[in-house]
């Protein structure tokens, strides 16, 4: 039997890891000053936004074979370049955090198709860049300081960058609505009131005027009911709901503003059900009060007691005596369904002291 003779080759494959530099992780914080720089870009101009003053910038922080920026990179060039490129007084760039050789930013700018500058070795003995890290895309102002920051692969956002370099420029508002809904419960009464907080921020260079509320939904109030955001403050209101009708309530709150750019903000109002007035039951654990004898110049105090034996709020106004050197501890309070209060009565004087009690 004849044995033929094979040849066994093993090929061993061997993977070498490469460590690159990340900067630390840091969450950047809108309305600081951005750290001023200049870096030579693969074009050997040298960009940044030193010298910058009077031009927006927008910067994308990019690793050159990092997979999320290689992705992001078709899109950053034809969605926001395209039409950045077109507007005055902008500049954009992209910034090699993990210091790249010229061939290995090529290679990146090869295969995204990017003609803005690329700048080299950007993490190389540089600034912080006030927190912003890899894929992060970051507008500047004017002056200098960080006004807009989004994840460059979040394509719905690049609507943002361009709302943001419009308000720069025209010093207008960006309103938001940061609380989404208003919500009193799944249940009130004819006569109780409601409070929400909503919480509204304005994002742009111009002030915000807001100028109210819109709804169909009857006895929704805002406090106070117009008023003025300056540029990039945030602010929290009160809306109030106090209905005087029962029935089914849901739908939303229009809020009128001064920007532009948002025709309709709305929050949604949670539905409630609103039912018929309970009544309160007001009755008095004593009929009368003795303060005994004493000397006309010394103090006698007593308790009344007042209880609600009634399902609704029990609103007390006034409580009046028809006697004078009366000294009365509370005379307006409210005293929940089945709930009770003490008030204390002080007096100098030698005979029965009569009440009224006003609702």
């Amino acid at each position: 039997m004849n044995h033929t003779p094979r040849l066994i080759l093993r090929v061993c494959l061997f993977f070498s890891l490469i460590l690159l530099p990340v900067p630390a992780s840091a969450t950047p914080e809108l309305g600081v000053r951005f750290p001023a720089f200049k870096l030579q870009a693969l074009d050997d101009n040298f960009y940044g936004t030193e010298g910058a003053e009077g031009k927006v910038s927008v910067l994308y922080f990019l690793g050159y074979n990092c997979a999320p920026c290689v992705g992001a990179g078709p899109a950053l060039e034809s969605l926001m370049w395209h039409k950045i490129r077109e507007i005055s007084g902008v500049q954009m760039m992209g910034l090699d955090l993990w210091n790249g050789s010229i061939p290995q930013l090529r290679g990146y700018q090869s295969i995204t198709g990017i003609t803005f500058p690329l700048l080299k070795q950007a993490n190389l003995n540089r600034p912080d860049y006030a927190g912003a890290g890899l894929s992060d895309l970051v507008v500047v102002d004017q002056e200098g300081y960080l006004r807009l920051v989004i994840n460059g692969e979040g394509l719905n956002d690049y609507p943002g960058v361009l709302e943001m370099i419009a308000s720069l420029q025209s010093k207008t508002p960006i309103v938001k609505m940061i609380t989404k809904t208003l919500y009193y419960g799944r249940a009130m009464q004819v006569g109780q009131t409601g409070t929400q907080e909503m919480t509204l921020s304005n994002s742009g260079a111009g002030p915000l005027e807001i100028a109210g509320i819109q709804t169909d939904i009857p006895g929704v109030t805002m406090d106070p009911p117009t008023f003025t955001l300056a540029p990039y403050e945030t602010r929290t209101t009160r809306v109030t709901f106090s209905p005087t009708l029962a029935g089914t309530f849901l739908g939303d709150v229009r809020l009128v503003h001064n920007d532009k750019g948002v025709p309709t903000l709305k929050i949604e109002f949670v539905e409630i059900v609103v039912e018929g007035r309970a009544f309160a039951s007001i009755s008095l654990a004593q009929t009368s009060l003795d303060f005994g004898n004493s000397d006309l110049d010394k103090a006698v105090q007593k308790t009344i007691t007042l209880s609600n034996a009634g399902p609704g709020i029990l609103t007390v106004s006034d409580i009046q005596s028809d006697l004078n050197g009366l000294a009365i501890s509370e005379r307006q309070f409210s005293i929940p369904a089945k709930g009770s209060k003490e008030i204390r009565i002080d007096s100098r004087l030698k005979r029965q002291a009569r009440f009224r009690v006003c609702l």
